[in-house]
């Protein structure tokens, strides 16, 4: 898939497209012509899908175009319009299909109304003749006469979410936030979600999320995709990605010489140390999904690194670790900045970075004559790096948790 210079549209690259694939086009092209949005400005604009958002469209066309399912699990960077994509995909295809009904799960009650404003935008700017009749609009729910639908819940309702229902697709917004106020109910949540889901190629699931370190579910579902243990694929979307995420040295100097107090940064960008390494890091590193979707540039530009120094004073409080967590330049670092953590990222990224495969792996079971005994297995749960020595004496530590209710 592919946009026409010529007409815009989005268009077949292959000579003899198929049925599924011509339907994304289809999709795409009527949400570029016929769906507004809010820009960040504040301004109503027509979808037009950004460079990520595209990435995600093609993605969707070539699962639909092998007759698969999409199944999704994104970390990624925040204000990516990754949410707003969705919530349009989800309207156009229930718009266009009899009978598909979708879901989008918040993280709390609070965001419902928030997430659901897009769909009465999107209903309110079609035009008369693409108009279908609505059996039913509430606050988070919308029907229409060809019975399809899309409703917001939220993963605090726990297992009572969706109870009863069956979906054709879901979307979990910011998944990281859903064990917040406790683990018990954003888990049932989720659950509850993915068993209303039916099962078959017509169906979309996606998660999404900045992340929050390495809680309990997002970071879980995040490893389980990228060790390929979930029907899941991983599709992580660094910052970098975004054409808005780039500022000239002109243009930051002037902002900065705005404050009297300021010192003048120079008449030339010059990188810092930690600019260099990430530069380096990022061209020599591979990261990519895999040949079918896509593979990220990785050669970031002066300007890129500029609007990631201005992001790092002005939004992130000078805090690098913060900009780290809330725009991952790599999947790795999304998951490594946490707010709660003891010790720092570079001490953790240090001892990551040199440590050692162990010499065993296995469990302590009892043995037919009632005593410990050490049995290896690829999965234990205990890992040796150096074996005990005899008349040695030794120390335990445990992580008590942070005080959740259903901590450890």
């Amino acid at each position: 898939m592919k946009r026409d210079p010529e007409t815009g549209l989005l268009v077949s690259y292959g000579p003899d497209p198929s049925d599924g694939l011509l339907d994304a086009l289809d999709i795409f092209n009527w949400i570029e012509s016929e769906l507004w949005v809010v820009s960040k400005e504040g301004e109503k604009v027509p979808f037009k899908l950004n460079p990520v958002q595209t990435l995600l469209a093609q993605y969707v066309a070539h699962c639909w175009a092998q007759g698969n399912a999409v199944w999704l699990v994104i970390p990624k960077g925040r204000q990516m319009g990754i949410s707003t994509f969705w919530k349009a995909l989800f309207f156009a295809v229930s718009l266009h299909r009899e009978g598909f009904l979708s879901v989008v799960m918040s993280h709390d009650e609070n965001s419902v109304s928030k997430i659901f404003r897009h769909t009465h935008s999107f209903l309110d700017s079609l035009r008369p003749e693409v108009f279908r009749p609505l059996q039913s609009r509430q606050g988070n729910y919308v029907r229409w006469d060809h019975e399809s639908s899309i409703q917001v819940c939220s993963a605090q309702s726990g297992d009572a979410a969706l109870r009863g229902d069956k979906i054709n697709a879901i979307h979990f917004s910011e998944v990281a936030n859903y064990c917040d106020k406790g683990e018990t109910k954003g888990k049932a949540g989720y659950k509850a979600g993915m068993q209303a889901l039916v099962r078959n190629r017509r169906a979309m699931v996606v998660m999404e999320s900045t992340a929050k370190g390495r809680e309990a579910m997002f970071y879980a579902n995040c490893e389980l995709a990228r060790k390929g243990g979930t029907q899941f694929v991983l599709f992580f979307l660094p910052w970098y990605l975004m054409d808005e995420y780039s500022v000239t040295w002109e243009d930051y100097r002037a902002e900065v010489l705005t404050n009297p107090k300021a010192d003048d940064p120079g008449e030339e960008f010059v990188p810092t140390e930690d600019e260099i390494l990430l530069r380096a890091k990022l061209r020599d590193m591979q990261v990519s999904l895999d040949e079918v979707t896509y593979r990220h540039p990785v050669n970031l530009t002066d300007e890129q690194l500029i609007w990631r120094r201005r992001q790092i004073a002005d939004q992130c409080l000078g805090d690098v670790e913060v900009f780290k967590r809330e725009f991952p330049s790599f999947y790795e670092e999304a998951f490594t900045s946490t707010e709660t953590c003891m010790f720092s990222n570079e001490t953790l990224t240090h001892y990551r970075d040199t440590s050692r495969t162990c010499s065993a792996r296995g469990n302590v079971l009892f043995n037919d004559a009632g005593k410990p005994e050490f049995y290896t297995h690829h999965k234990g749960n205990l890992r040796v790096w150096s074996h005990p020595r005899p008349g040695s004496t030794y120390t335990i530590g445990a992580d008590v948790a942070s005080g959740a209710p259903n901590g450890d």
